[in-house]
């Protein structure tokens, strides 16, 4: 993946390192899109209609790993005239950021 960054990263390596730096576990175990799916419909009506919560598999995130998984920014930071830095320091900044904000409990 490229976000932000002129780093490549297989989706597995970037979800550890956020892991890593968010001082999460990272998942262990990918699950079936179609169960994911599945289970987001359930979640999404059981704690959004019921519990009045918000869901934590939320359906719109099921339905973007249906999606390309390829992030290319070297053509828009070059039309920007941006120099990307390293994606871990992107990560490192988003993350103290959701974790600042009250998005992330520690």
């Amino acid at each position: 993946a490229h976000i932000g960054s002129l780093d490549q990263l297989e989706e597995k390596d970037m979800l550890e390192m956020i892991a890593r730096i968010a001082d999460l576990d990272a998942p262990k175990v990918q699950i079936p899109l179609a169960a994911a799916r599945f289970l987001a419909y359930i979640d999404e009506f059981l704690s959004g209609k019921i519990l009045k919560k918000h869901p934590k598999v939320p359906l719109a995130a099921v339905k973007t790993a249906y999606k390309f998984k390829y992030y290319d920014c070297a053509s828009d930071a070059k039309k920007l005239g941006l120099d990307p830095g390293p994606v871990k320091l992107a990560f490192e900044k988003s993350i103290r950021w959701f974790k600042e904000n009250g998005y992330v409990k520690n």
